[in-house]
């Protein structure tokens, strides 16, 4: 049986745990909790994601930035729709992401675009689970850092290190994306460290490793599928009471309390940062070779998806 739609939408609609769902892991999200669940398999391969995709699949609407147009090159963009690299004729098609060799954070290498990023508005929350599956392309060359997508709140660029000042204010903004790591990068942690890339108040570009699995730290490897799936839970204004969980493959790997997302009520769990880029903000981050990325099974809900 093949998986649903290319996307269902949205709230209080049983749209994730369907019979046949190709994943690494089986979500168990209840049936009232999804927001969103995105897959590719009745787009048809070769198809080049735009900017009217993007909007329509992931909520963008029209406030984002580094969207898909002006990341076009003359024979399609830096994002498509292919078969699963990994043969698997269950899974379906799924979602590409292109990089150039040289190009780095979102500067285009000298064989084309590279990656792409948006933001997706879910509405206002205090909690919210997020995951999707992940693979890179077998025997490929490591980069020194990539940041991979997450949960947000507020405004985007004041909560990531961009334009509107490098740490938040816990009034401002937040943001939770993933980051994969080499040793080029943090050398005792090995070739493909994952962690939560964080900035929330007082606090910018904190990694949060994934080692509190019983297996210790987690390193993704290439040629393999993987489902990460992430956990925000807002703290009360005046308490350092918030959460930061992840899982891989359904097995608990990050466990943080006492986090401080906010000062203000006001500010919420109110986006997915959606960017696929490597860096670091100068050359030592660009992408080895010409890479792809592959992407599939976007979830967003309320409730625990793969646990």
């Amino acid at each position: 049986m093949k998986k649903l739609a290319n996307i269902s939408l949205v709230m209080g609609m049983m749209i994730a745990a369907e019979p046949g769902l190709t994943s690494s892991v089986t979500p168990k999200v209840s049936s009232d909790g999804v927001i969103f669940h995105i897959h590719h398999d009745n787009i048809s391969a070769g198809h080049k994601v735009t900017d009217a995709d993007i909007t329509e699949w992931f909520l963008a609407n029209e406030r984002r930035a580094g969207i898909i147009n002006d990341r076009l090159s003359p024979d399609g963009g830096a994002i498509d729709i292919v078969a699963d690299p990994s043969g698997d004729p269950a899974r379906g098609n799924v979602m590409r992401v292109f990089q150039s060799e040289g190009g780095y954070g979102y500067s285009d290498g000298p064989n084309g675009p590279s990656g792409g990023q948006w933001r997706s508005w879910p509405g206002k929350h205090e909690e919210l689970y997020f995951s999707y599956d992940f693979y890179m392309t077998p025997n490929r060359l490591w980069s020194k850092a990539q940041k991979l997508p997450g949960l947000m709140g507020g405004d985007w660029a004041a909560g990531s290190g961009g334009t509107q000042g490098g740490t938040p204010d816990g009034t401002n903004g937040f943001s939770a994306r993933l980051q994969l790591f080499s040793t080029q990068a943090y050398p005792s942690k090995g070739d493909g460290s994952l962690a939560q890339y964080t900035y929330y108040t007082d606090t910018a570009q904190r990694p949060m490793w994934y080692d509190d699995g019983p297996g210790g730290r987690i390193n993704l490897e290439h040629g393999k599928w993987y489902t990460i799936e992430t956990y925000i839970k807002l703290n009360t204004p005046g308490q350092e009471n918030g959460k930061m969980h992840a899982w891989v493959n359904g097995e608990l790997v990050l466990n943080r309390n006492g986090i401080k997302w906010r000062t203000v009520d006001s500010l919420k769990l109110d986006g997915v940062f959606f960017l696929f880029g490597y860096g670091g903000n100068n050359s030592s981050f660009a992408a080895p070779e010409d890479q792809y990325n592959y992407f599939d099974n976007w979830i967003l809900s309320t409730q625990p998806i793969t646990h």
